[in-house]
């Protein structure tokens, strides 16, 4: 290896006279406000969305088979406006929708606003899903008391799901708003 030290020997990639150009800087201050500043207000309006969706599906469909060549038919289904809480939880996601707009006020209490109506319609549905799964119980229990089946299956629907992930995705939301402080109005023009 020479003392000057040419790239083939000394395996550096770079050159010392090398020159560099900088990237523009963005127009948020990514130490200040997150990696996005809507990021809450987009999670909120998703969640609420699908919180929205949630009770006018099925949470509880129960699937027979009479046996191996016949079709697969739906013996029970069960929507979310059909449980404890379905009603509340349409009302609480209607709520929810428009809160997102809360998550850029400066007023603390506006704020905290958003955080319990998200808790509130988190807790609404984490309630629906423990009766729920009681009910998914109970269909099990009297699959198994019922002669002359082939096959019976009860489990979540799609509407289960979505108010699931509507709840996760609020949850994260919250979290976010509640992580990223107060947005500067001047910053944000």
């Amino acid at each position: 290896m020479s003392a000057t030290g040419d790239a083939a020997t000394t395996g550096a990639v770079l050159r010392a006279d090398a020159r560099f150009t900088l990237l523009p800087r963005p127009d948020y201050d990514i130490d200040a406000r997150g990696l996005r500043p809507g990021t809450a207000q987009a999670l909120t309006a998703l969640g609420g969305f699908l919180l929205l969706l949630a009770p006018f599906g099925a949470w509880l469909r129960v699937t027979r088979l009479a046996d191996a060549d016949a079709d697969v038919e739906i013996v029970q289904e069960v929507l979310g406006t059909g449980l404890a809480g379905g009603t509340a939880l349409v009302v609480l996601a209607a709520l929810v929708l428009p809160s997102a707009a809360l998550w850029r006020r400066r007023s603390p209490w506006l704020r905290r606003t958003a955080h319990a109506l998200a808790a509130a319609a988190v807790i609404v549905v984490v309630a629906m899903l423990v009766q729920l799964q009681g009910r998914i119980r109970a269909a099990s229990a009297a699959a198994v008391e019922q002669a002359g089946f082939y096959d019976l299956v009860p489990g979540a629907g799609w509407g289960a799901w979505a108010g699931a992930t509507g709840a996760v995705v609020l949850l994260l939301a919250s979290a976010y708003a509640a992580f990223a402080g107060v947005p500067d109005p001047e910053r944000s023009r």
